[in-house]
């Protein structure tokens, strides 16, 4: 109670301080801001599994991501606060010995300092998105369906903290370089000995209208009226870090990929602990095409992870492809997502693929009010059943993976959220 009091304490405090002061600095004609919007996001979902010992229809509701943010500039330094206040973005990480951390609230808190001498040149220091993967990329509150693909989950990195470069040379290039921990966001100090590796360096370059795109903070939507088409590549690799009784991999902190969770990857936390290398590699297209009534969007995404040490190598082959059609109040989508996974899991797991199969449909009440609806239809999805209680899911509970009966099943997710923009 003490912290999350603190937590909102901190964020009184942050937006009072976007206010402007008296005897302030004056501003410079770059001065954009401060400005502060947010946007909530609560969901429903109602899940169909097959359970012998608990009701088959499981209903849920949740308020997985509120968010508030300042964004500006300041003496040309662009700058963003982001919080996340709900949901598993804000809870705090559990440990082996109890709560450590603050309640993890931040998201993006990072500035973008203009590069010496050059135009179109910054270097952005702080906490923001690892540049890899468009739908890692793709803002949530730009996001067509209420959640990301199973392909997220298996092997898509979100934010860490570190340093980055990126430059648009051309109007149709992007590019970035970011040099980051490989520890996850919002880590608390920790002054232990080490057997240093490599920091997760991560590169990525895109073709395509950067014009009112964020290379960070994709929209999936031509920002023209003229047929868009957007390429990707991007590599990250790491070398892991030996640190006091574990290593960094092993205890990333939020939003972790199942490619390292100890519970499915035999490698990662085996004593005693060698230093492992993460090598993640992908490619992403889309084209979106106006037309008299909406806009058609095409995406396509095919990514590669893979962690190894001395005593073996487990890795992740995952593709996802998706299509939506957006007119002035309603859209329509459809997105497939498939999962190959080698020497995850235990035995019983087995090395068939999961599928993803995701219909969409979304109402716009207002400007700023969306009603979302859609559908996840898991194909031969892991699940373990714990005897006398249940089923769990294990792409949704991945830590379960150890349970003694493991077996496929298709699952349906029906899932709802209103989007409020504010």
């Amino acid at each position: 109670m003490r912290a999350l009091t603190k937590s909102f304490l901190a964020l009184i405090v942050l937006l009072l301080g976007a206010l402007p002061a008296r005897g302030q600095e004056k501003t410079t004609p770059n001065d954009e801001g401060p400005v502060v919007h947010g946007f909530l996001r609560p969901d429903w979902v109602l899940q169909k599994v097959d359970d012998p010992f608990r009701d088959d229809w499981r209903a849920y509701h949740f308020l997985t991501r509120t968010r508030i943010y300042v964004k500006g500039t300041y003496a040309g330094v662009r700058y963003r606060v982001e919080l996340g206040l709900t949901g598993p973005e804000a809870e705090i990480p559990v440990s082996r010995v109890g709560f450590w951390g603050m309640p993890q609230i931040v998201q993006d808190f990072y500035a973008d300092v203009p590069f010496p001498g050059t135009e179109n040149v910054y270097v952005r220091l702080g906490q923001f998105k690892v540049p890899a993967g468009a739908e890692g990329l793709t803002y949530s509150a730009y996001l067509p369906f209420v959640e990301r693909s199973i392909v997220q989950k298996f092997v898509g990195l979100l934010r860490d903290y570190g340093a980055a470069l990126h430059a648009y040379p051309g109007e149709k290039v992007s590019l970035a370089l970011a040099v980051q921990t490989g520890l996850g966001r919002s880590i608390p100090n920790r002054y232990l000995p080490e057997v240093f590796g490599f920091p997760m360096v991560t590169v990525r370059v895109q073709l395509g209208p950067n014009k009112g795109h964020d290379l960070f903070r994709l929209k999936p939507s031509p920002v023209g009226e003229a047929l868009e088409v957007r390429l990707g590549a991007n590599v990250t690799y790491y070398k892991d870090v030996l640190a006091g009784h574990s290593s960094a991999l092993n205890v990333w902190n939020k939003e972790k990929p199942i490619l390292l969770h100890s519970a499915w990857n035999p490698y990662i936390g085996r004593r005693p602990l060698k230093a492992g290398e993460l090598l993640i590699g992908g490619s992403d297209v889309a084209l979106g095409y106006p037309t008299e009534q909406g806009v058609l969007w095409l995406e396509g995404q095919i990514t590669y992870g893979q962690f190894k040490n001395d005593y073996g190598d487990a890795s992740i082959t995952a593709f996802r492809a998706q299509a939506t059609y957006r007119m002035k109040t309603v859209a329509f989508g459809l997105r497939y997502a498939l999962v190959q996974l080698k020497q995850l899991g235990t035995e019983q797991l087995g090395d068939d693929p999961i599928h993803e199969v995701s219909p969409m449909f979304s109402y716009r009440l207002r400007s700023n009010v969306q009603l979302i609806l859609d559908g996840s239809l898991l194909l031969d999805v892991p699940v373990g059943i714990e005897d006398g209680m249940g089923v769990y899911v294990l792409t949704d509970h991945p830590e379960e993976v150890g349970l003694e009966t493991i077996e496929r099943q298709q699952v349906v997710n029906l899932r709802a959220a209103v989007q409020i923009y504010f």
